[in-house]
């Protein structure tokens, strides 16, 4: 017995990866976005946790990358290169230096990715106003999930436990990432307060 999978839409990826080529803030904003969706419950003795936002701003920083070969986006200034190498290097050095370099470099390949590369994917992929606007929204958007989400877990005795009751309003995050609600929900308050 033969299996048969249906077959990809390929007209639609044909156009699709020309507009991200063209416009790749909508995988900047894709990356915030992803962000929102609930990962479920986390091995907290796994050294790695891929999520779906993970996988966004690895297409974004590949474009990014590509992009930046075929001289389609700006350079980044040397100013901005320093910054991001000053970055990378104390990270490595924080990563030699501790007790077990071996495990560490999970944490420098999250280091780096988190506010190296992808922090460099937005930057190089804001070429206008729509880029921009497009990037904002998608905080603000992902802030009012979240504060939405945090509202409703308060509201309901749904959240995470606080002084022994479950008021702890925690987003799509869960129980052990405490401050991740509250830090995407500061990024939209700041977005949406951006100077027109």
């Amino acid at each position: 017995m033969a299996l048969t999978f249906p077959a990809l839409p390929r007209p639609t990826l044909r156009r699709a990866l020309p507009a991200l080529a063209d416009r790749p803030s909508l995988l900047a904003a894709a990356t915030v976005l992803l962000v929102c969706v609930p990962t479920g419950e986390k091995d907290v003795t796994a050294a790695v946790h891929v999520t779906a936002a993970d996988l966004a701003s690895l297409a974004l920083v590949t474009l990014t990358a590509l992009n930046l070969l075929r001289g389609k986006l700006p350079v980044l200034s040397r100013a901005t290169c320093v910054l991001f190498g000053g970055i990378v290097v104390a990270a490595a050095v924080a990563t030699i230096g501790s007790i077990d370099p071996a495990t560490s470099v999970t944490g420098f390949v999250r280091l780096t990715q988190v506010f190296v590369l992808v922090p460099a994917g937005v930057l190089c992929s804001l070429r206008d106003r729509t880029d921009q606007r497009l990037v904002l929204g998608s905080f603000v958007l992902a802030a009012l999930i979240q504060g939405v989400v945090g509202a409703h877990q308060y509201l309901t005795r749904t959240g995470a436990s606080y002084t022994g009751q479950p008021i702890r309003a925690v987003g799509t995050f869960g129980a052990l990432d405490i401050m991740a609600m509250s830090t995407v929900v500061s990024y939209g308050l700041l977005a949406a307060l951006r100077p027109a």
